[in-house]
């Protein structure tokens, strides 16, 4: 995986470089936030805006936002289903 930054209930993952190299890291992304405990914050960094990613996190609650050119930010909450 790529730059990974971890706590108890924060994930930080930088897939910047993978995504512009070709790669497609979103199903790894799935098993972290099916493998996370509910109130997980994942902060997942690339480089445009993760529209395949996103549709597969829609359980969760999402914020997008561009950092800057080139960078965009989503940070995803694991919620606890009822």
């Amino acid at each position: 995986m790529s730059n990974v930054e971890k706590d108890d209930k924060r994930q930080v993952f930088d897939l910047r470089e993978r995504i512009k190299n070709g790669e497609h890291p979103r199903h790894e992304m799935f098993e972290h936030a099916k493998k996370a405990a509910p109130g997980t914050i994942l902060e997942i960094h690339t480089p445009r805006r993760p529209v395949p990613l996103l549709k597969g996190l829609e359980e969760m609650d999402i914020t997008v936002d561009q950092i800057e050119e080139g960078h965009v930010r989503v940070v995803a909450v694991k919620i606890e289903k009822v």
